[in-house]
């Protein structure tokens, strides 16, 4: 079995299920006029694309987003252990943060430096329990097996990275783990990886 529980991570097809009813949801909000299905979407993919803890990712700020450079990052401040890191992200990620900075402009919404990037309609920053309980609705309409917490996002970030690059050391360092051990239940064969490869094993 993988040194991480099934249910503490989304599989690709959940994860597709998942931004497919997001995109869906935020779409339909945009075009009739209302806010609160649009934010569910960019900060749940904000969070699967970045890695961050839901702590993190509540509290950035437009001036830790650093997405016009050859090699875009999100500075993320006072972590875990009140470290500071960097942590690098996809292009895919740039094209949805403009986005959500347009509509948020849209909308009336500051997006100064000082500002955060996602938060209440009272314009406070969004609290982690909002955001569990966003990943809790997509669990129930969805009728996910996983837990589907704002953390399996980032187990989820974590597991299929390395099991794209088989770089540990880069995983920890996205993650902002101390410990590399901490990282190691990211490398071990999850149970899908295993089913298929025994079914696949005398396939010619």
């Amino acid at each position: 079995m993988s040194g991480l529980e099934k249910e503490k991570y989304l599989s690709r097809e959940e994860i597709n299920k998942m931004k497919s009813f997001l995109y869906d949801r935020m779409m339909l909000s945009k075009l009739k006029g209302k806010i609160r299905g649009v934010k569910p979407y960019y900060i749940i993919m904000f969070i699967l694309y970045a890695g961050l803890r839901v702590s993190e990712a509540c509290k950035i700020k437009f001036r830790n987003l650093n997405l016009t450079s050859r090699t875009p990052y999100v500075q993320v401040i006072d972590g875990k252990g009140g470290k500071d890191r960097i942590v690098y992200v996809p292009s895919e990620l740039k094209r949805l943060v403009a986005e959500f900075k347009q509509w948020k402009e849209n909308v009336d919404e500051p997006i100064g430096d000082d500002d955060y990037v996602f938060v209440t309609e009272c314009r406070n920053p969004f609290l982690p329990r909002s955001v569990q309980f966003m990943m809790q609705e997509v669990k129930d309409v969805l009728r996910l097996d996983c837990k589907c917490s704002p953390h399996s996002l980032r187990h989820s970030f974590a597991l299929y990275l390395y099991e794209k690059t088989k770089d540990l050391r880069l995983v920890q360092k996205q993650l902002g783990h101390s410990n590399v051990q901490t990282t190691t239940i990211y490398s071990d064969v999850t149970p899908e990886r295993s089913s298929a490869e025994v079914e696949d094993m005398w396939t010619e």
